[in-house]
């Protein structure tokens, strides 16, 4: 549980594989993610494997290990360092010491036992944040399914910190059980509300994933609590757990919603915008846009594919409607979150 996923990064192909050699016998719990030979080589292995432990030679041509340190951290102040270095070097060390990295080994002096020494606490505090972090998403949502008026107001904030929390360390089994939690007390809420035929398990193959799933669903017991304290009729409540459930349906619209409630669309427009103060359509396009804003925080679908997440055929009806709702192009949106 809880393993350390590591990525070293070392000019000198020999000694880096040497080293890496060295690392797997040295720490059981551990995975190799990838390998490197230059800072620049690092930082692009770092977006796709995600390491949670970075083991990396200090001075490096083209972009050395202290300047790959400071962008990666800058993106992820969760991510482990160890620095390699040598008696000669040893000032850089100590700058990357003051900047906040967890350690250095000594090129001349590496061996199984000093790795297992540099790498032993570092184990340890992963394992204990990842699982920190699980039992508090755990308890975050159970109390805000058992609250009648859903939880604190930064509610949502915490849980993305936590899952960031979790994310840094966990590994496949961690992933899985905290899916099972998740899953099993919005379920629970569901049929607590009578809502059973309403709730959707979570597809999510991540932690990022899995993090958008357990926001929705607190939009949409959030907004159902809220409805309820305004005493809606069953048939607006329901009609809005319908579209947060089917929203990605391209064809979705009041003729095929009135149809699966048992009510002509006339009345149910009527009441529906009396009672909410929003046309269904209005409404319907308030949900896609919400969920295609946490896509795009992604940043692992392209424009296209989200417009067809959320129940858009043309990527460019999908940008013009963000547009008017937003004020912004996708492109945009996406580009100033990350600055």
């Amino acid at each position: 549980m809880a393993k350390l996923r590591i990525m070293v990064v070392d000019d000198d192909r020999i000694a880096l594989d040497y080293l890496t050699n060295m690392i797997r016998r040295a720490v059981g719990e551990t995975e190799i993610a990838a390998t490197a030979i230059n800072g620049n080589q690092g930082l692009v292995k770092y977006g796709k494997c995600r390491p949670n432990l970075i083991i990396s030679d200090i001075r490096m041509p083209f972009l050395d290990g202290l300047e790959m340190f400071r962008r990666i951290r800058e993106e992820n102040p969760l991510v482990y360092f160890i620095f390699l270095t040598s008696y000669s070097e040893f000032s850089y060390a100590k700058e990357a010491l003051e900047l906040g990295a967890n350690g250095y080994l000594l090129k001349d002096e590496c061996s199984e036992a000093s790795i297992w020494e540099a790498v032993r606490p570092l184990l340890e505090k992963n394992r204990e944040r990842t699982e920190t972090a699980l039992w508090s998403i755990e308890r975050e949502l159970q109390a805000f399914c058992t609250e009648a008026q859903g939880g604190r107001p930064n509610l949502k904030e915490t849980i993305r910190h936590l899952f960031s929390l979790f994310e840094a360390g966990s590994d496949e089994t961690d992933f899985k059980l905290l899916l099972e939690k998740c899953t099993a007390l919005f379920q629970k809420s569901y049929r607590q509300h009578g809502k059973q035929d309403y709730f959707r398990s979570p597809t999510a193959d991540s932690p990022a994933a899995l993090c958008a799933w357990v926001l929705e669903q607190i939009d949409i017991l959030g907004e159902w609590r809220g409805q309820s304290a305004i005493q809606f009729t069953p048939t607006v409540s329901n009609v809005v757990l319908y579209i947060q459930k089917y929203y990605m349906i391209r064809d979705l619209s009041i003729q095929n919603i009135a149809k699966d409630v048992f009510v002509t669309p006339n009345w149910l427009s009527s009441i529906f915008r009396k009672e909410t103060g929003r046309t269904i359509n209005e409404y319907i396009t308030d949900v896609r846009i919400k969920r295609a804003k946490e896509l795009l925080l992604q940043g692992k679908y392209k424009i296209y594919e989200i417009a067809e997440m959320v129940g858009y055929g043309s990527s460019q009806y999908f940008s013009r409607v963000f547009y008017q709702q937003t004020g912004h192009t996708p492109q945009r949106y996406r580009k100033d979150d990350d600055e």
